[in-house]
């Protein structure tokens, strides 16, 4: 045998990450970062507009992981016979509809959107899909309401 010492392996030692702008972490940030400016009214609700419209964004303190689109007051409701008419769009609606839920709140007609999510930016990944099935259900409400389907 020779006198070699015996080969010994270094650890190599780890590489620091590059140094990277923070990733944005609240809903306000990521919203921002996509062009949309929350603000919150009179209520303290928060909001974002969208295509002149104002949608709210609401989530439970007791569930992190829950999202809610808000689009209220979108058809005001003038005598009982058009809130039953109402009544009849929305079960259509929401039978066709994607993730949407459209009610009657008050002398009004709402339409909501909910999910689940693990963080803001999942939520913030579908919010354009999300705010286009709201779109699209508010549009078909119309259109059954202008109609002669439910005369």
């Amino acid at each position: 045998m020779t006198d070699t010492p015996p080969l010994v392996l270094k650890k190599a030692k780890p590489k620091k990450p590059p140094i990277t702008a923070k990733a944005p972490s609240s809903l306000e940030e990521l919203l921002a970062e996509q062009g949309f400016r929350l603000t919150q009214d009179e209520s303290g609700f928060p909001s974002i507009q969208f295509e002149g419209n104002t949608y709210y964004l609401l989530n439970d303190e007791d569930d992190a992981e829950f999202y809610q689109v808000l689009y209220p007051n979108f058809w005001p409701l003038e005598s009982e016979e058009e809130s039953i008419r109402a009544l009849l769009t929305c079960d259509a609606v929401n039978r066709e509809g994607r993730l949407v839920k459209l009610h009657l709140a008050e002398d009004d007609v709402w339409v909501s959107l909910e999910a689940m999510h693990e963080t803001p930016a999942a939520f913030m990944h579908f919010l354009p899909q999300y705010l286009g099935f709201i779109q699209v259900a508010v549009g078909a409400f119309r259109d059954l309401m202008l109609s002669d389907e439910f005369a």
